[in-house]
């Protein structure tokens, strides 16, 4: 690896990973054993990755990569092939600055957290631009660099604002419910999030 950013796990627990300095994405199976390198550069049209970070994988196993350089999301069969793209760089809806996170609710639908625009977008999951929420500030529900993005069991937001040292926390149609966090030592700059089987939420962050 080279800068490792983000893991995803399918239904047989093989393990996904976004080698971002090395534009790619790499298979392992649980137990350490290497599947698959997502581009395999072989062919003349082998699909190419420029700063993968954030990925997720739907109900169809595809995997759905935000990649950071090319300011745009990237669908990929578990094979490996390319099967569609979205977005560009810009301020507009379904465009994007510098993104980041990215999460898949139990429709499909897909949440990507478009950092340099501080703010979430959310697509079908033919990657039709639907709705999104968010703008740069200080009040509730807006962000300052936002990175990271899990829900819960009940399908609630969880929103890593980054720059702000909090969460925040939104219903599925992307009402704000609260916030929590404040900058300190136990972490702060939170980066990635996750919430266990149980609701338990679990940040990564810096501390240094």
């Amino acid at each position: 690896f080279n800068y490792p950013v983000c893991l995803a796990l399918d239904k047989d627990n093989n393990l996904y990973v976004s080698d971002w300095e090395n534009d790619r994405i790499q298979k392992f199976s649980s137990d350490g054993r290497l599947l698959k390198v997502i581009p395999d550069g072989e062919g003349e049209d082998a699909l190419k990755l420029d700063g993968p970070v954030g990925l997720a994988l739907d109900s169809s196993g595809n995997i759905i990569v935000v990649e950071q350089f090319n300011n745009r999301i990237h669908k990929i069969s578990p094979d490996g092939k390319s099967l569609q793209m979205t977005g560009k760089e810009g301020n507009g809806p379904g465009e994007f600055l510098n993104p980041r996170g990215i999460a898949i609710d139990k429709d499909d639908n897909i949440y990507i957290v478009d950092t340099g625009n501080s703010r979430i977008q959310i697509f079908s999951p033919t990657f039709e631009y639907i709705k999104q929420f968010g703008k740069e500030g200080m009040g509730d529900g807006e962000f300052y660099y936002p990175r990271g993005i899990a829900f819960d069991k009940e399908g609630n937001m969880y929103i890593a604002d980054t720059f702000h040292d909090q969460v925040q926390v939104f219903s599925k149609e992307g009402i704000f419910l609260r916030k929590f966090g404040e900058s300190g030592s136990a972490p702060y700059f939170i980066i990635i999030l996750c919430l266990n089987k149980i609701g338990n939420f679990i940040p990564r962050g810096y501390i240094l």
